[in-house]
């Protein structure tokens, strides 16, 4: 057992990776579903408390709390007993989308390889005139270190949908290979 640090020699435990620093914000999983991608890597995500740019936590409506999410990837070392970490870029989203930002993200490889569709849920309370709370999802065509922005994840038919705070998760068929969220 061991803290989880991204590769560098910047980061330590106090400085764990590109967007924490201990004692100013932190970074707790975001739905606990870590991914093994086609070309062998771990991908789990996380979200994070930023900063701003005089080092506060960033909350841009005042929401109950706000985060981003980014993506800790990781590969094994050549003996194949340690796991070498980086960070994705992180995927942020306006605070008048939504007001807490996203979390509790669901992540699965599509049939592309190192196509990575992640679905997060965003919310609005306690602020009134923002939109309702919904999930909203993003895509990856690199193994998961850059994403698009996010947009709403909806019914096929485009209808939006109210998302309560809960843990999603996204399965494929073992049939179809279709994936399911």
């Amino acid at each position: 057992d061991r803290p989880i640090i991204q590769h560098g020699e910047e980061y330590t435990p106090l400085h764990p990776n590109k967007y924490v620093c201990v004692g100013k914000n932190g970074f707790e999983t975001s739905g606990g579903w870590i991914n093994r991608l086609s070309n062998g890597q771990i991908l789990f995500p996380f979200c994070y408390a930023p900063l701003d740019e005089n080092g506060k936590q960033y909350n841009p409506v005042g929401g109950y709390t706000f985060s981003y999410v980014a993506c800790l990837l990781g590969t094994w070392n050549e003996a194949g007993d340690d796991v070498i970490w980086d960070v994705s870029r992180d995927i942020q989203i306006s605070g008048e989308l939504s007001s807490r930002g996203v979390n509790e993200c669901a992540p699965v490889e599509l049939k592309a390889p190192g196509h990575v569709l992640m679905v997060s849920r965003g919310g609005n309370s306690p602020n009134t005139g923002t939109q309702k709370a919904c999930h909203w999802k993003t895509l990856s065509t690199d193994y998961g270190k850059t994403w698009s922005e996010y947009t709403r994840f909806t019914y096929d038919t485009g209808e939006e949908f109210n998302s309560p705070s809960s843990f999603a998760n996204a399965i494929r068929s073992s049939k179809t290979g279709k994936a399911y969220w």
